[in-house]
């Protein structure tokens, strides 16, 4: 395996979502212009974008969301020129949060949510090895961490 270059280390956010949105922040289309320009430079890495909401509705409408935000990730890239064979999308909804939407006394956290509508971003190199390293990691604060 080629060693990743060290410039790529940590380059790239994974994107959030405002609530009920599929639409892309100004923030997540910078890290995708980003992603878009790796990807040209590594012409043999895909990406996979993982697709999730919070648990704000019912499951069918958040499977829906989670297909829509997958596909905002998917139509960004490849207006940038990056082909749709190179682009793969799986989608969550509601059934993998990384951070609570609830405290435990059952009050609603707005914080922990914004972390469950997220599309994560995993890069994969010519041997479908995940190059973790180029793609930060989501730091939840301890209280919102799902034990």
């Amino acid at each position: 395996r080629i060693p990743m270059p060290e410039s790529l280390l940590n380059t790239i956010q994974n994107i959030f979502f405002d609530f009920d949105r599929s639409d892309l922040r100004n923030d997540s289309r910078r890290q995708l212009n980003d992603l878009a320009a790796i990807m040209r430079d590594f012409s043999d890495y895909k990406v996979v974008f993982r697709a999730h909401t919070d648990a704000k509705g019912s499951n069918d409408y958040n499977d829906a969301l989670s297909m829509r935000r997958a596909n905002s990730a998917k139509q960004f890239l490849m207006s940038k020129g990056i082909s749709n064979s190179r682009i793969e999308t799986e989608t969550f909804g509601e059934e993998s949060p990384i951070a609570k939407n609830e405290l435990e006394d059952g009050q609603d956290t707005e914080e922990g949510r914004q972390f469950n509508r997220r599309v994560e971003i995993i890069i994969l190199d010519k041997d479908g090895t995940i190059m973790n390293e180029i793609v930060e990691e989501i730091d939840i604060p301890d209280d919102l961490e799902i034990k």
